[in-house]
């Protein structure tokens, strides 16, 4: 599941686990049920995931079943913020830096405004869907 996107502002997870929640309401693990969720806090589909200001973007990532696997968040600058585990927060300066069987490729960029005008400053973003992590770890920042 994914889980504290965003700096904690939202978790996705298993509805059985205390204090996570899916925001939709139904935890079915599809795109369109990501796509809904990411909806439910202001995003909308976009077509790509060129730097845009005014927009802080997030890319969906799905494995060779089209099964969601990953999701990385743009910063302000156009790399892209990713977490692979517990204690491993990334930057990749393409969206296809994590791409592969574990993660997926990406295949659905969405949006939402930032309100400001600029891109959303750089977050602790979580993004694994295979596994339940943690809450309240923050690892290192590694550059691919």
């Amino acid at each position: 599941m994914i889980l504290r996107v965003f700096g904690g502002h939202l978790s996705f997870g298993d509805q059985q686990l205390g204090g996570v929640y899916w925001p939709t309401g139904n935890p079915t693990v599809a795109l369109w049920n990501f796509e809904e969720a990411f909806a439910s806090i202001g995003y909308e589909v976009c077509s790509n995931g060129d730097l845009e200001p005014g927009y802080e973007k997030v890319a969906l990532y799905v494995d060779r079943n089209g099964t969601p696997r990953h999701a990385a968040r743009q910063a302000g600058d156009g790399a892209w913020l990713s977490k692979l585990g517990p204690d491993i927060d990334i930057r990749h300066m393409d969206v296809d830096g994590v791409s592969g069987d574990r993660y997926g490729r990406p295949v659905r960029y969405m949006r939402r405004p930032t309100g400001n005008g600029k891109a959303a400053p750089e977050k602790h973003v979580a993004s694994r869907i295979a596994d339940i992590l943690p809450f309240g770890r923050r690892g290192k920042v590694a550059e691919t």
